[in-house]
C-alpha cells in the first residue's frame, strides 16, 4: 500500500511541474509535446510580434535552468532572420554581431539546417561580377560562415545585386544594405 501511494504522490509530483511548465511559457504556441515520463518539453513557438530570437533563447535557457532534471527545447518560429550589421569600412565581427550569430545560430539548429547561405548585397553590377575574397562584404561574410562553422552550419558565400530606385530612400536602403550579411538557411 505505501508503495502505491509513493507511485501515485510521484506521479501528482510529475504532472504538478507538467502543469506549471506548460504555464510558464509566456509565449503564443503553435504546440507544445511535454512527456513527463521522460521528463521532457518541447515547445513550438508561434509568430510574436516583437519577440526576437534572443528572447526565445533566453527563455529556453531560463526553463532548463529552472527544470533542471528537465530537457527543455524551444523551436522559434521560421521567419526570416534579421540581418547582421556592420559599420561602413568595418569587415571584423564585434560583440554584437558575435551575440546575433549565436542567436542565430541557435535557431538554424532547432529548425534542423544544417547548410546555409552567408549573403552580401552588393551596390552595383559590375561589383557583383568582380565578387571576390578582397571584397569587404565577402570578408564579413567569411567571418560570419567560421562562426556558422562553430555551431555545425556549414555557410556557403553569396554576392548578390539588387536593382534600386532612384529615391533617396532607395539609394539610403541600398547603402544600408551593403554593409549587411544576411543568413539564408539552405537545408
Amino acid at each position: 500500500m505505501r508503495a502505491q501511494i509513493t507511485q501515485l504522490e510521484s506521479l501528482n509530483a510529475e504532472r504538478r511541474t507538467e502543469r506549471e511548465i506548460r504555464a510558464v511559457f509566456p509565449y503564443e504556441l503553435a504546440a507544445a509535446d511535454i512527456d513527463p515520463a521522460a521528463r521532457t518539453a518541447v515547445f513550438s513557438a508561434a509568430p510574436t510580434e516583437g519577440v526576437s530570437l534572443s528572447a526565445f533563447r533566453r527563455l529556453e535557457e531560463g526553463l532548463s535552468r529552472n527544470y533542471p532534471d528537465w530537457t527543455v527545447r524551444i523551436d522559434p518560429p521560421r521567419t526570416e532572420l534579421p540581418a547582421l550589421e556592420f559599420k561602413a569600412g568595418a569587415t571584423a565581427l564585434g560583440p554584437e554581431q558575435v551575440s546575433l550569430l549565436a542567436d542565430l545560430a541557435w535557431a538554424l539548429q532547432r529548425w534542423g539546417v544544417t547548410s546555409s547561405e552567408a549573403v552580401v548585397f552588393l551596390p552595383t553590377a559590375a561589383a557583383a561580377q568582380s565578387f571576390n575574397t578582397n571584397n569587404a562584404g565577402h570578408v564579413r561574410a567569411t567571418a560570419v560562415a567560421a562562426e556558422l562553422a562553430k555551431a555545425g552550419i556549414t555557410a556557403t558565400i553569396a554576392g548578390e545585386f539588387r536593382a534600386t530606385g532612384s529615391t533617396p530612400a532607395d539609394r539610403d536602403a541600398a547603402a544600408r544594405r551593403a554593409n549587411q550579411v544576411i543568413i539564408r538557411p539552405a537545408g
